[in-house]
């Protein structure tokens, strides 16, 4: 980082006093979650505004890993913590969060905070805690006939009819939530073989008095079969999806097969939908990796962390999807890395300076001459080999003055041949010439020390 305006060591005294939010006592009483709210609010707000999702949106859930403290009234502490042992990382806190079906972007947050705080949130008193999750994370959508596709912990009747209640169509896995849901005798009108699928329809009337029709469909794959609530779609025959199974008697060598299973159309759109949260996470949680790779012992900072995971994550996907379908994750994370550290992006007055000190900021230069200014007062030792090796350097530069004395010095005139031509040497002259030469080399090099401010002649 050193090379781009900021050394490691600059960026750990930043992050010592990095804050997100209020952290004073009073407000941490107000919220428990006041130190890293702001984080979330302003993703929500920022995504509302800049993104428009296609006709598919989906609901999920999001883990963000912490095995640190937790308690409340102190930012380096989790206030709650979820334990999910479905999720590849089943500890830390769990967030409720919403995605465009077709690009993989993630579009909203919402941060589980336990069961006596959900309670007092909005919706809570008139759907229960479950479907006002889901009203909360699509309200910005609300009245434009969008399709939600969410997993079983959102899916149920209720969740159905607030959706339709409120303009937007729901396709769902129902597996506990099955209050008021034809879940058995659905199960028992499903044939055996592998594909095959039942259907049952009925009426709700929603709150303006407009009725409008509601399925449910169950889907055989192997010996289970998926019950599934929908007030959308088509039950006639789709694409077949394509599943890995393991026959029993090769299951010991790993050998997989693949089978193309028959499904309705209405189950297409769900399998779009199902995996794009998913893929997310693991884009972000094991190939990313920020939290594994900044540790920390602040639940803020790791929140913190998550966050620019989701938001670097959220930068690939929307690349992807708009630009290049075929780019590898890796390489636009450096990409990305290098044109935030070059913000071209940013005003003249905001954007960071170019140190003088070979890229190094103002800090780092402060720390080296305090580190020089402490080992100058406390090693006098170090001090003197400085002043032995000065003095070295002041013999060398001596002996380079003397030489240039001697390479400076003029030639002597050659004395003339009587009765020869001129430039002409008489006999013995030329001898004698050279040994004076030499004299006079030898007078030179004798010649007393001269100090290295001395005047060169």
């Amino acid at each position: 980082m050193g090379r781009h305006g900021m050394t490691y060591a600059e960026f750990k005294k930043i992050r010592s006093v990095l804050s997100f939010g209020p952290s004073d006592e009073a407000s941490l009483r107000a919220d428990n979650w006041a130190f890293v709210r702001n984080l979330v609010t302003l993703y929500n707000k920022s995504r509302e505004e800049v993104v428009t999702p296609g006709w598919l949106i989906t609901g999920d859930e999001t883990m963000v890993a912490w095995r640190g403290q937790n308690g409340v009234l102190n930012i380096m502490k989790c206030p709650h913590l979820s334990w999910v042992p479905r999720k590849p990382e089943p500890l830390g806190v769990e967030l409720k969060t919403v995605g465009d079906a077709l690009s993989g972007i993630m579009l909203r947050i919402e941060i589980c905070e336990g069961k006596e705080a959900m309670k007092t949130k909005k919706f809570s008193a008139e759907y229960g805690a479950t479907t006002a999750c889901t009203m909360r994370l699509f309200k910005p959508w609300f009245g434009t006939q969008r399709v939600v596709a969410a997993d079983s912990w959102f899916a149920g009747v209720k969740t159905a009819w607030a959706m339709l209640d409120n303009g937007l169509h729901f396709i769902g896995d129902v597996k506990t939530n099955s209050s008021l849901f034809c879940k058995d005798a659905l199960v028992a009108a499903t044939a055996q073989e592998t594909g095959a699928w039942a259907t049952y329809s009925t009426m709700l009337t929603t709150s303006n008095g407009k009725e409008v029709p509601i399925y449910s469909v169950s889907h055989r794959r192997g010996e289970a079969t998926h019950t599934f609530i929908a007030s959308c779609g088509t039950t006639l025959r789709g694409s077949s999806t394509k599943a890995y199974f393991a026959d029993d008697e090769e299951r010991a060598s790993g050998q997989e097969f693949e089978l193309y299973r028959q499904a309705p159309r209405v189950l297409n759109d769900f399998t779009i939908a199902q995996p794009c949260l998913d893929r997310h996470n693991r884009y972000r949680q094991y190939i990313l990796a920020m939290e594994k790779r900044i540790l920390t012992n602040s639940f803020g900072m790791r929140f913190c962390t998550a966050m620019h995971g989701i938001l670097f994550t959220d930068c690939f996907f929307a690349y992807r999807y708009f630009i290049d379908k075929e780019v590898d994750f890796k390489a636009i994370m450096g990409k990305l890395a290098m044109k935030l550290m070059h913000n071209s992006f940013l005003d003249k007055d905001e954007s960071p300076r170019k140190s003088p000190n070979g890229g190094r900021g103002s800090l780092a230069r402060l720390a080296v001459s305090s580190r020089r200014a402490q080992a100058h007062a406390a090693a006098p030792r170090a001090r003197l080999r400085r002043r032995a090796a000065a003095a070295v350097h002041l013999l060398r530069q001596e002996d380079l003055l003397r030489l240039r004395l001697l390479l400076d010095e003029p030639l002597r005139p050659r004395a003339a041949v009587p009765g020869g031509d001129k430039g002409q040497e008489g006999p013995g002259q030329g001898e004698d010439r050279r040994r004076n030469r030499s004299s006079s080399t030898r007078a030179s090099l004798a010649m007393p020390k001269i100090r290295c401010c001395a005047q060169a002649p």
